[in-house]
């Protein structure tokens, strides 16, 4: 029987087994906390059970973000955004995360940043060997 294969991602981010899957558990539970629909989007009430498990109903009910995901109160400038006043852009549509605060994926730009920069060093590394041949 055949393993599936394994992922050369870690290696493409210059990072161990152990830190990546850290990132990769980080980055997955970031982008469903952010990216979950909420509650004032849902049309149809039959399509969603109302849950306090998403950042419109946190923000809402005591001011700040997920605990477990973001431990740190939010910062002096970031207590003034109100949702969902602030989360939606001019045409009225839902931004990921506040108006003018940081972007909330942090964790996969970062990931993402690392990666690129990585196969960038790596592609030079290749170019300068292969001009000295």
């Amino acid at each position: 029987k055949e393993w599936p294969p394994k992922s050369r991602l870690p290696e493409f981010m210059g990072v161990d087994q152990v830190t990546y899957r850290s990132w990769l558990t980080r980055t997955a539970e970031e982008i469903l906390y952010w990216t979950a629909m909420q509650p004032h989007e849902v049309k149809d009430n039959c399509t969603f059970t109302l849950s306090d498990e998403c950042y419109s109903e946190h923000i809402k009910q005591s001011g700040n973000l997920d605990t477990t995901l973001y431990p740190k109160a939010l910062r002096r400038f970031d207590i003034h955004k109100k949702f969902p006043k602030d989360f939606h852009n001019v045409n009225d549509q839902l931004n990921l995360g506040a108006n003018n605060a940081v972007f909330p994926l942090i964790s996969l730009v970062k990931g993402l940043t690392l990666f690129v920069g990585n196969i960038f060093a790596f592609a030079d590394q290749y170019t300068e060997e292969d001009n000295t041949e």
